[in-house]
């Protein structure tokens, strides 16, 4: 500092010097002591007469918020010791060197930096079960203030790295991951993941579904969760449709039969398929002809059937109102009960019926008592003679029963007989399936032809030529002639 005289007052200046201050090492650890070295100090300050005294340190908007110990010596420099503490504040700040004789101040802006080590780094992202020998990624978020990374792995793993993330290869045992940020002023606390090691999924269970289906039919499919498994691959037969990543689908069946597999998956890879054969199955075709009578008798039992239709699994009778009889097969056995109609049958399986098959049936009776029997009830023994009847609707035969030694035979609605010598009745039923019809009778009488005359005496009658002899004749009833 210097004194001038000025216009007869005296002036005191005080020098404050802004010079190119340099302080080395330019940044420190908060929770250390080091030495550093000033340099470039304003030229006032170096004088070897003015001692070694000299102060300063850290500033903040000019005020110094923590001291160091210095001395100063020539050359315009200062050296000494800066003990920053921990836990103080980190940054950028400003240096002040009071030196010299006159006590000339030297300062510098935002030329030294406090440092600390890094925090700890965020949670650690990749994946926590790994599979041996796969290669995986982990990684942190960058740290502040972090100039390096420190990682360890799980052993029998490898990989190193000094950035926030690291590329390794996994070996068979699990373990933990670990890294530290660091600097200068040291390292962080660890941030760790625990990894478990992975295994290929164990092959699913049975699968759980219809291996029957019908065509164009949802049909769902599952199996039991698998320990370890993150999702599952579906195949369907071709024409199928249905995805799902999950244990079960519900899949819409196609045209196709085939197998429906199923894997479990994770990051290490696929388990062994399970497998099921599923088969197609469509409506039955129409049943063939129904075979058995088409005319029945009122109270019979008839039986109808068919030829057994491929795939199917039952059938379904339907009969005439009034009749009785079940049957889930190809076969029925009915009793005929109180009408004509429709004997029907479908072929059913689990996918629906197939076109009915019919047969129409007729519900006969017994036939009707015949007419009248037309012919002669007076006739000759040994003379041929014919009968008849209308015909009755429904017969289909006739039945005639003729006196004791009369002969012939019919099953027509006419007989002709030859008539022997005993008188008796000619009867006639009407016959059907169903039965015969209550007789039609016509009684008939034989005629004798006359027996021989009588002549009393009798024997053989010698007369004489001229003599006369007296004969008595017997004379019989006169015969009754019928057409003859």
């Amino acid at each position: 500092m210097k004194k001038l005289l000025l216009s007869s007052f005296l002036l005191t200046v005080s020098f404050i010097a802004f010079s190119q201050m340099v302080i080395t090492p330019s940044s420190g650890c908060a929770g250390s002591t080091f030495n550093i070295t000033i340099t470039g100090l304003n030229v006032f300050t170096a004088s070897s007469a003015c001692g070694t005294v000299a102060t300063g340190g850290l500033t903040t908007a000019g005020n110094i918020v923590l001291s160091a110990s210095l001395t100063a010596s020539g050359n315009n420099a200062a050296s000494g010791t800066l003990t920053i503490p921990s836990g103080f504040t980190a940054g950028s700040y400003g240096f002040k060197v009071t030196a010299g004789c006159n006590n000339v101040i030297t300062t510098c802006s935002n030329c030294f930096t406090v440092l600390t080590s890094p925090a700890q780094p965020g949670t650690i992202t990749g994946t926590a079960m790994a599979c041996s020998g796969t290669s995986q990624t982990y990684s942190v978020t960058a740290v502040a203030g972090a100039t390096s990374y420190t990682w360890t792995l799980p052993n029998g793993w490898s990989g190193t790295s000094s950035s926030n993330s690291i590329n390794t290869t996994t070996g068979s045992n699990g373990g933990t991951i670990s890294v530290t940020a660091n600097n200068t002023c040291g390292s962080s606390p660890p941030r760790t993941l625990t990894v478990t090691m992975g295994a290929v999924p164990a092959q699913p269970g049975t699968i759980t579904g219809n291996a029957s289906v019908c065509i164009s039919t949802n049909q769902t499919y599952s199996v039991t969760a698998v320990p370890g498994a993150t999702s599952y691959t579906w195949t369907l037969p071709n024409g199928w449709t249905g995805t799902s990543t999950i244990n079960s689908i519900t899949a819409t069946t196609g045209a196709n039969s085939g197998t429906v597999s199923v894997t479990a998956n994770n990051s290490c890879g696929s388990s062994t398929p399970r497998t099921l054969a599923v088969t197609t199955t469509t409506v039955p075709a129409q049943p063939g002809t129904i075979s058995g009578t088409a005319t029945v008798c009122s109270g019979a039992s008839q039986t109808y059937s068919v030829t057994a239709v491929a795939g199917a699994a039952s059938y379904t009778w339907t009969l005439p109102n009034g009749w009785t009889g079940t049957s889930s097969s190809n076969s029925i056995t009915a009793t005929a009960g109180g009408g004509s109609g429709t004997v029907s049958v479908t072929a059913n399986n689990t996918c629906g019926s197939s076109t009915p098959r019919n047969l129409a049936v007729t519900l006969a009776t017994t036939p009707a008592q015949p007419g009248n029997i037309s012919g002669n009830v007076l006739v000759c023994s040994g003379a041929s003679r014919t009968y008849l009847v209308t015909s009755v609707v429904g017969a289909t035969s006739y039945t005639w029963t003729l006196p004791n030694g009369w002969t012939g035979t019919s099953s027509t609605n006419s007989i002709t007989t030859t008539v022997g010598t005993n008188s008796g009745t000619i009867s006639v039923t009407a016959d059907n399936a169903c039965g015969s019809s209550t007789p039609k009778t016509l009684a008939v009488t034989v005629d004798i032809l006359p027996s021989a005359v009588t002549v009393s005496p009798g024997g053989a009658i010698s007369i004489c030529t001229g003599t006369s002899q007296t004969l008595t004749c017997m004379q019989p009833t006169p015969p009754r002639i019928n057409g003859n």
